[in-house]
């Protein structure tokens, strides 16, 4: 039997620092394999979401729930979310009325294309 313990997040709480964003996509991992497509393995979605925040440090300010939700959009339509093909980015907004940072997921023109 296995001691492994699900990571738990909290939804509203930022995730901080690169540890704790490779805890949340980690924990994500089963859920982004049902929705990706064949082309797109979930360890490669993994490692492009970790790509895109050390382009875009300001997503570590972002709520993990924002992420996961930006995230599983990308894994849905099938687009690399780092930003370096033009496919799609993860965009930190500020939502003022809160006082934090959210994650939205946004198509690029290689990701209209495609």
């Amino acid at each position: 039997m296995s001691n492994i313990v699900p990571y738990q997040y909290q939804a509203e709480a930022p995730v901080k620092d690169l540890q704790g964003l490779k805890a949340l996509v980690t924990a994500a991992l089963p859920r982004m394999q049902d929705l990706l497509p064949r082309h797109i393995s979930a360890d490669r979605m993994a490692k492009l979401v970790l790509h895109a925040a050390s382009r875009q440090p300001r997503l570590f300010q972002c709520t993990m729930e924002s992420i996961v939700e930006s995230v599983m959009t990308a894994s849905t339509l099938g687009l690399e979310c780092d930003g370096t093909r033009g496919e799609g980015y993860l965009i930190p907004y500020r939502n003022n009325k809160k006082n934090r940072y959210e994650c939205r997921f946004q198509t690029g023109y290689q990701g209209l294309a495609k």
